[in-house]
Order: structure tokens, then sequence, then C-alpha cells
């Protein structure tokens, strides 16, 4: 190898006798003794070379050797940190071309090397390169047991929580694995030295839903993981309760939880429910304005929820004030009230009143003494204040009436006008035919508006006032209408019920009709039906209509008011107002809309198919519409007539006397049924050409004209005793109203017949 032969030591065996080369690589052994020897040539780092010999005396022989390096072998081990096989890993020697890989069990062999220390390298791609320090010997050196390690990475990120704005303390892990990591303020976090693979990373922290999510480790690089910890959901059940309320009266109060977005309103009971509730310590909030608000804590858990009762305090203040009388008189016992409250003061010897508790808001105080103007003023009452007021009552002369109202039906309103009204509020009477109206509907300092009670009978009645002082009393007359509280039509059968509600059990068509109006539906004192559209009075004198609205008959005229009766025709209707005028709308081809110019002093209507009539004080009957056989010409003479009903074709008058007048077609004189007189009530059909009922004075009722009783039509059953109303409704169908306010249907319509709601009892008009 072109190294200095210097230095060799040379030996021949079985002898002493040794030789070092010299920088030439010559060598002498002298005084050798004939025999045959081994020669051996050795040096640290070469192979030894051995050569035999045969020497005889006197032999001097020269001999040419050659040194080659010595080589060496290295075997071992090497694996790979947690993988199931340690093949192909790539073993060298540095400074020489040896090189092999590992197989499975990680063995390798290293062969021919240069003896001596030198450095063995291990790569394998995803793991730590291992060098390391070695001693090449001629024969085996000591075996290699190393590993190599698996090249890490790391987990990194940011996890947050819900709704809060600090982030520290989440504990963040690996499913299955020891590393473990605490989030900062901003909720980052690192976990490092992590071996390649895939991992589930939990994220934890109490009241918060544990997040879970898959990651992807690689070999020297850092995962990046953000996420958010839902707040754990609860659920927060309570009640509300007002100090100042009943038990179905908490309704309608703001509820909230604080910091949240949740709100809501209680039911009447005062329950309220909340879910989605963050867990932990959270505090409800109950509101309502003029109460003080309630706060409660509660501590909301997953699952079950948690219940919290609140209650709502009133907040309230005083009302202090004077009251003094205009002609210096004493101020004491004066009666002070709040409205809409059932508080009540009296004043002292110097007319002060006080009201305490009394609850936050606007109130009017009321002050009230007989024969003194009625005061009132308006006050703002606030929490722990005191809001003061004054009043000055004027001394009222003695009460005058001027007018009474002329006209009035049944159950209806009784209007007295003048000066000084409140002069007395305790001790005046009103009396309409010796029958006390006692309900005062409104009541000011220059008008009174009663009720006009059921009990007073039809007619021309004396209506009379009395104060306190017997002086002075006054006086005048009023026509009472009957209310009339049955009706049918094809769409509609309706009835009025004592507590002035409408009885409303359908008709005859199995046609979809409109739902009845809310404002027909209470205050109604009569009821009328057309052919597919219908109309209510209501106490207060304003009409209602509803259904068809074909010809226009559904347009209530604007204004119209002082309504004290109603009739419904074929698509028009008639009302009659108190000052005994007539209003008419709705279909106008025969003229049946047109009132006859000048009409006046009328006490009842009728509509039939398309004419009208009317009966006035005087007992005489004015008709118009349609008049193609004669229906609306009334008989010459006729008078003392109480009671009027227009039919399709023909009219009906009821004389005092209880006889029946009947015009149009059948023509006049046309003989009526045997036993009909002593007629107490008579109504036509508006369907049929002649079809009339009539109950006699023994409240039997008699049917006639087209009435078959082959067909199951027109004729009434047999027991008909205390009928005191009739309607002869669509085609041959009626319908009669007892003296007990039962009704009975019979005959039919369109095939159909009228089924009556179970134990209607309606309003049956003084006779």
């Amino acid at each position: 190898d072109a190294a200095s032969p210097e230095g060799i030591e040379v030996a021949l065996t079985g002898t002493a006798l040794r030789a070092t080369t010299n920088a030439s690589g010559g060598f002498l052994l002298e005084a050798v003794p004939p025999g045959t020897y081994e020669l051996t040539a050795s040096k640290p780092g070469y192979a030894t070379v051995r050569q035999s010999l045969s020497l005889s005396a006197g032999d001097a022989p020269t001999l040419s050797l050659s040194m080659q390096r010595a080589r060496g072998r290295l075997s071992g081990v090497i694996t790979l940190e947690a993988a199931s096989t340690s093949a192909g890993i790539a073993v060298t020697l540095t400074g020489t071309s040896a090189a092999t890989t590992t197989d499975a069990e990680g063995r390798f062999v290293l062969e021919d090397l240069p003896l001596g220390p030198s450095a063995l390298v291990a790569v394998k791609d995803g793991y730590t390169a291992l060098q390391l320090s070695v001693e090449v010997k001629e024969r085996d050196s000591t075996p290699v047991t190393q590993v190599l390690a698996r090249i890490r990475g790391r987990v990194e990120g940011q996890v947050r929580l819900e709704g809060s704005t600090a982030h520290d303390g989440i504990q963040v892990s690996l499913l299955g694995e020891t590393p473990r990591a605490t989030t900062d303020a901003e909720g980052r976090f690192v976990l490092g030295n992590l071996l390649p693979g895939t991992y589930t990373l939990l994220a934890e922290k109490d009241l918060f839903v544990v997040a879970r999510q898959q990651v992807v480790v690689k070999a020297s690089e850092a995962a990046s993981v953000t996420l958010t910890l839902p707040r754990m959901k609860g659920e927060v059940r309570g009640s509300v309760s007002r100090d100042d309320a009943g038990d179905l009266e908490n309704g309608g109060i703001e509820v909230s939880v604080t910091g949240t977005t949740l709100r809501t309103t209680t039911s009447a009971e005062g329950l309220f429910v909340f879910t989605g509730v963050p867990t932990g310590r959270q505090e409800v909030r109950a509101s309502l304005e003029g109460y003080a608000e309630d706060r409660q804590p509660v501590q909301v858990q997953e699952g079950p929820g948690v219940f919290t009762a609140l209650t709502l305090v009133r907040l309230r203040g005083r009302v202090e004030g004077q009251v003094t009388l205009s002609d210096g008189a004493s101020a004491s016992g004066i009666t002070v009230s709040l409205t809409g409250t059932n508080t009540r003061a009296t004043t002292d010897a110097e007319g002060r009143f006080v009201m305490a508790g009394i609850p936050t808001g606007t109130y009017e105080v009321v002050t009230r003494k007989e024969h003194y103007t009625q005061e009132t003023r308006s006050v703002e009452v606030t929490a722990g204040a005191t809001a003061t007021t004054s009043f000055l009552l004027t001394r009222l002369q003695p009460p005058t009436v001027t007018t009474f109202s002329e006209r009035g039906v049944q159950g209806g309103r009784l209007t007295l006008t003048g000066e000084n009204l409140d002069y007395s509020r305790d001790t005046f009477s009103v009396t309409v035919g010796g029958v006390a109206a006692t309900e005062v509907l409104f009541r000011s300092n220059t008008r009174i508006i009663l009720r006009l009670p059921h009990t007073v009978s039809p007619g021309l009645w004396d209506v009379v006032m009395k104060t306190e002082d017997p002086s002075r009393t006054f006086s005048a007359k009023i026509r009472v209408v009957a209310q009339t509280t049955l009706a049918s039509g094809l769409f509609y059968a309706l009835g009025v019920k004592p507590d002035a509600t409408l009885g409303y059990f359908s008709g005859f068509s199995s046609e979809p009709v409109e739902d009845v109006p809310e404002k027909a539906k209470t205050g109604i004192v009569s009821v009328s039906s057309g052919e597919k559209d219908a109309l209510a009075l209501r106490e207060d004198g304003t009409v209602v209509a509803w259904g068809r609205n074909s010809n226009g008959q559904g347009n209530v005229p604007q204004g119209l008011a002082g309504v004290i009766a109603i009739a419904s025709g074929f698509n028009f209707n008639v009302a009659l107002k108190d000052d005994g005028t007539v209003v008419a709308w709705g279909a106008n081809g025969s003229g049946q809309s047109t009132v006859p110019e000048g009409l006046t002093d009328v006490i009842a209507l009728s509509a039939g198919v398309s004419h009208a009539l009317a009966l006035k004080a005087d007992g005489t009957v004015v008709a118009w519409g349609n008049n193609n056989y004669g229906q609306s010409t009334v008989p010459e003479g006729l008078t003392d007539v109480v009671q009027v009903s227009a039919g399709r074709n023909q009219s009906v008058a009821r004389r005092a006397d209880g006889s029946l007048v009947v015009w149009g077609y059948p023509p006049v004189g046309t003989p009526l049924p045997q036993g009909l007189t002593g007629v107490t009530t008579v109504a036509l059909s508006r369907n049929s050409e002649i079809y009339g009922l009539a109950v006699t004075s023994d409240t039997s009722v008699i049917a006639w004209g087209e009435a078959d009783d082959t067909l199951g039509t027109g004729v009434p059953p047999p027991v008909q005793a205390n009928v005191v109303a009739l309607v002869a409704g669509p085609d041959f169908a009626s319908l009669a109203l007892y003296r007990d306010g039962s009704v009975a249907a019979w005959g039919l319509s369109a095939g159909s017949t009228l089924e009556l709601p179970r134990g209607l009892v309606l309003r049956v008009p003084a006779p």
C-alpha cells in the first residue's frame, strides 16, 4: 500500500532470532542453525506473513516478502423505535465503501473492513441518523446493538370557550397517550415530542362539552388545531307571581337569563321555561313595568332541569289632596276614588284625604258629593312618592229633564237629556209603564242612558223620572217595539239568548258560510236573516251585517245609529230608527230599497222577497217595492193593524181583533183556513207563493197555502202549545219559539232539516 516497510518485526519460529526491518524493508538473521523453519513478518495493521524455509550449513538465502493490510468484520442489530420491522436501515462505515442494510430483525454484517477505529453510520427515513464510534478488529469486533429513534412532530393550536373571554385551564391530551397540556389565557397549547401518526385530540373543561378532533402528526412538522368548546346546556323552569295578582293573572311578565340572549314571557299562570341554558351559576331576572324586578341565582346542570320562583312586588306611592265646596259648606265625608281600582277615601273635617299604597301609574281621581259637580283630576303615581291634587266642587241646581227617547226596543237604550242630571245619583228613579229601569249604562250632567227593561210590553207607555224633590217629577210618552229573537234564512238560523249573546245554529244549506263577526256575538237585542245574509241589532242601536253581499245588502249605511228594529228581504235590508223613520239598502231593482218619501211614525217592519211593509203608530200600513201581484197595494181602509208580514208575492196584516187581512197573490178574497181567528202572531214564507203560519188564541199553530203533509213539509207537528213567535223559513222549513224560550223546527228546505243545539234557550220578548 506504498507505506514505509520500516519496523516490520521478522521472527524465526522455534528460535529466539528476531529482526526489525529498516527503511528499505531489509532485515538480517544470523547464526541460524541448519534446519526447517517458519519465518513470520508482522506489523500492526497488517496481516502476518508466514513462509517456510529449510537451511543447510552455509546457506544464506535472500527472502522477499510482501505484506497486506489486515481486514476486520463488524456486525450487530439496529432496530427502529416503535416499528414492527427493522428492515431496510442503511449501515455504512465512514472512510470505506462498506455498506449494507438490515434485515427484518435489524441484523447487519460488514466484512473486509480496515482495522482500527472508525464511525458506523445507520440511516432510515423518518428516524434520527445514528453515528457510532467503533473499533474494527481483525477478528469479530464487539457486536453493535442500537435503536434508531423516530423523528418526532408536535400538535399546537388554540381552544376557546363558548361565551367566555378567558380561555385558560383547558386540558388538552391525546386519547390513549401520555402527553398533556393546559391552555393559556388565550387558549393556546403545544403537545411536543410526538411520534408521527393519527391521534384523537381531546379538549376538556368543567361545564363545557368535551371536544374531540382527529389530528395527523408528521415528522418534523407541527399539526395545527383550532377548537371551540360549547358550553354544556341545561333547562331552567320557574314561576313568577305578582304580589297583587291572582293565580291566573301573571301572564306577560318578561323573564331573561342575565348575560345571555335567552328571553321569554310568562303564561297566565306565571310559568316559564328555558332550554339551552349554559351550565353553571346563572341569574334569572323577571321584570314588569310598575313592579320591582326580582333576580334569583340558579345552578344549572346538564340533564335534569332546575326550578326557581320569583316574586314581583308592585311599586307604590301615595295620593293626597283636599276638597273644598264653592258655597263654603263642610267638606267632610266626601267620597274620593281612583278610577280602575277599588280604592276609596273619605275627606276629613278640612276636606283632606289620603290614599296610600297606590300602585304606580296614571289615574283619574274622582270626587263625588250629592248636589255638587263631580270633578276629576289626573295624577301620576310614582314609586315612593306622593302625588297631590285639589278640587273645588260647585253646588248644582236641581235637575231638569228636557227630552226622553220617543221610541225604543225591549232591552235597548232609553235616553234622558237635560241639565244638572248629576244633581243626585242615588235618589232618582225612572219607570217605563210602571216597570223600573234600574240599569244605568251612562251618566253625565246632561245625559242619562238606561236599559229599557225587557219586561215592558210593546206599546205606548209613560216614562217617568222622579227626583228626591217630589215637585220635580218629569214624564213623557215612549213607544216600545218588540225584540225579534228568532230568525232564519237559507244560510243562517239565529237567536238571541237571555244574556244578549247570539245563538247561532247554522242554516239549511250545506254550502260553507261566512263566520259570524265578533261584534254580532254579544250585546244583541234583535236578529234578522235574509236568504244568504244576516243582520244583528246591537243594544247600542248599531247594526252588524255579514254573509253574501251580492247587491250591497252587507254594506250597512255609514253612520247608521239609533236603530230599534231590523228586517231582511232577499238581498236587501230595512231598519227602523228611534225617530220613526226607515232606512233601506241593498237590491233595488223593484224599488224595494227606496223608502217612500215622508214615511215617519213607523213602529214595525217586515221585508219579503222584493217588497217591504211598514206599520205606523196609527195602525195603518205603508208598502213599497215589487207590486206584480198587488203585494204592495195596501187594501183601502185597512186600519187597526198591530203586525205585518211580507212574503214572496203576498202580504198579511194582523189586526187588533186577531183577524188577518191578506193581499197580493192569491188575490184578495181567497178564503183562509177554518179556525184562523184570534190570531196572536203570523208569518209568511218568502220562498213559497202562498205559505203562511199563524198562532191562534188557543196557542195552536195553523199552516195554510202550500203546506203539504205528504211531502213532510210545512204542516206543523200536532202539539204546538204556548208558541209565542213563528218563523216561516226557506221553502217549507219553519221555526217556533215557545214561552219557556225553547225552539222547535219542522219541515224541509233543499232536502235539509235544521238541527237545533241541545238545550238551546232564547229570550222571550214580553208580549
